[in-house]
């Protein structure tokens, strides 16, 4: 346990890479069931993921604690995104030298999960010491970036300025809110269109050979190395693929979540599992569908990924949830099944030379190869159009 003090005199920090040996002090200071108790911030190095490492701050104000933060330290590489867009434009003058380069990225938060804010303050008026407290952390690791992750309620603008953080808000999270009229998925099928409705008629016949059902812990222990192919099956086709889950997440998170957290698997006449998505059931009535896997060749036959899609749905209309989050990859799927996007606010601050040109630029990139049109799309019926129909 290491004690760090900041530029500010009255504002220091005792930092462990162990959650452990903490966490009494650490649970005792949150709230009951808080997303940051130890129990859940175990779960990530409980499951031995590459690339990451963690540090716990448990932050005082003259002497007293008035706050703690969880951070990610990750090792971003070649292995985390696709080089292709590398390929041509200013940066294709120093391609190699990128794939080479490994920086670091500090974040506040948690790099694989939505919504969680990586610090937590007793009172809410101190929640920009954050700003202090980070820099400082970072001054020390010398990352290439520093992001503070998930941020629920903007901080101090004077605190960004002075720490020259800047906002990202483009991170997209899609969401489908679940009408208070469909009492069954066939009502959910009954709100498309025709065009949405016939195509999802031909998604679910697609899968209506396989087996279905939700694992209980001992089949995803049993089935964990599945999993874990199934998943990175998924995470190769992603132009950004920032970290690398494994099979033992899937387990430890069952483990510390309970029934709060689904795995729900998709199975061909031999018994093998084709593919499977993850779930949180949140208690505010919000279903949250986590990380998802599938067999490439599988997919072309029973359209899996459209039918993972639909399996969220139809389980949060049964359960008599509110909506249902799909998470931030496959707009233009995600559209065609009514969901809607909400921007996800962050805050970062890049350390000056390569780390900040190869962010503009693979930003860019990025923006350039998503579909404009997926804004667009709206699978349900128009209700004004039902209603001149039914007058005619």
């Amino acid at each position: 346990m290491k004690l760090c003090k900041t530029h500010d005199r009255n504002l220091s920090y005792q930092v462990t890479g162990d959650i452990n040996s903490i966490s009494e002090i650490w649970d005792a200071f949150l709230p009951q069931d808080h997303h940051l108790q130890s129990r859940f911030l175990k779960i990530l190095p409980d499951s031995g993921l590459e690339d990451v490492k963690y540090h716990f701050l448990l932050i005082y104000h003259s002497g007293t604690c008035i706050g703690l933060a969880s951070f990610q330290e990750f090792r971003f590489h070649s292995g985390h995104y696709d080089s292709s867009f590398l390929n041509s434009g200013p940066l294709s003058l120093i391609r190699q030298i990128l794939i080479c380069h490994e920086t670091g990225i500090l974040i506040c938060g948690n790099l694989f999960h939505l919504n969680e804010e990586g610090f937590y303050f007793s009172d809410s008026r101190n929640r920009s010491l954050i700003l202090e407290v980070s820099r400082d952390l970072e001054r020390r690791l010398k990352p290439g970036a520093l992001l503070l992750k998930d941020i629920q309620e903007p901080l101090e603008q004077e605190g960004l300025k002075e720490h020259r953080f800047r906002t990202f808000d483009q991170d997209l999270l899609m969401e489908l809110k679940l009408e208070a009229d469909w009492l069954g998925f066939d009502d959910y099928m009954a709100s498309l269109g025709k065009k949405y409705r016939q195509r999802g008629k031909k998604i679910l016949e697609a899968a209506s050979s396989l087996e279905f059902r939700i694992l209980e812990e001992d089949e995803i222990s049993q089935n964990k190395a599945v999993m874990e192919n199934l998943y990175q099956q998924v995470r190769q086709r992603q132009a950004i693929r920032i970290g690398s889950l494994n099979g033992n997440y899937f387990l430890e998170m069952k483990k510390a979540k309970k029934d709060a957290f689904e795995i729900r698997a998709w199975f061909d006449e031999n018994k093998k599992m084709l593919a499977f998505s993850s779930h949180f059931l949140h208690p505010n009535k919000v279903r949250e569908v986590h990380y998802i896997g599938f067999d490439s060749e599988a997919n072309e036959k029973h359209l899996l990924y459209f039918n993972i899609l639909f399996d969220g749905i139809r389980a949060g209309i049964d359960h008599k949830e509110l909506k249902i989050q799909f998470g931030r990859t496959g707009f233009d799927a995600k559209a065609s099944a009514g969901a809607v996007p909400n921007s996800i606010f962050h805050y970062f601050r890049l350390k000056r030379g390569l780390p900040t040109i190869t962010f503009n630029y693979m930003n860019r990139a990025l923006e350039n190869k998503e579909k404009p049109d997926w804004k667009n799309r709206n699978p349900f019926k128009e209700p004004a159009l039902e209603i001149l129909q039914t007058e005619a």
